[in-house]
C-alpha cells in the first residue's frame, strides 16, 4: 500500500512538475556588470585596495584605453589577479584581458593600464580578484 502510494505521489510530481513551460530568460538590469566599472570580487581585495582614479578614452588608433590607479591600504602587500572584459553597445563581451597577477606594494599607488583589440569596444569592466591557491 505504501509502495503504491508513494509510486502515484511520483508519477504526479513527474507529470505535473515538467509540465510546464520553459522557463523564459530574462535580462538582469541589475546585475554587477550593469552598475559597476570596477568590481572587487573578495573580501581582501575590498580592505586592501582603494581605487584612487580611473579614466577610459580613445587611443589614436581607436581603440578603447583603460588605466586604473589603486592604492594598497594595507601594512603588507598583496597580489592581485586583475583582468578586464571590454564590452559593445548591447554590453556583450567582444574583448579580455588574461588573469594578470599584479603586486600591490605597501602604502603605494600601483598604475594598471589596458587597451581593447577591438574598435568596437564601448564599455569596459574591471575585475580584481585574490588569486587561486592550489
Amino acid at each position: 500500500m505504501l509502495r503504491r502510494t508513494l509510486f502515484a505521489a511520483l508519477a504526479l510530481i513527474a507529470v505535473c512538475g515538467c509540465s510546464s513551460p520553459p522557463y523564459k530568460i530574462k535580462s538582469n538590469a541589475a546585475a554587477l556588470e550593469n552598475q559597476e566599472k570596477i568590481n572587487l570580487l573578495s573580501k581582501e581585495c575590498r580592505k586592501a585596495l582603494r581605487l584612487v582614479d580611473h579614466k577610459a578614452a580613445r587611443n589614436e588608433a581607436g581603440y578603447l584605453e583603460v588605466e586604473l590607479k589603486l592604492q594598497n591600504v594595507k601594512k603588507d602587500d598583496h597580489w592581485f589577479d586583475v583582468q578586464v572584459q571590454f564590452l559593445d553597445q548591447k554590453g556583450s563581451v567582444i574583448d579580455q584581458t588574461n588573469l594578470q597577477p599584479i603586486q600591490f606594494i605597501r602604502g603605494s599607488i600601483t598604475s594598471y593600464k589596458a587597451t581593447s583589440m577591438n574598435a568596437l569596444a564601448t564599455n569596459y569592466v574591471v575585475y580584481i580578484r585574490e588569486p587561486v591557491k592550489k
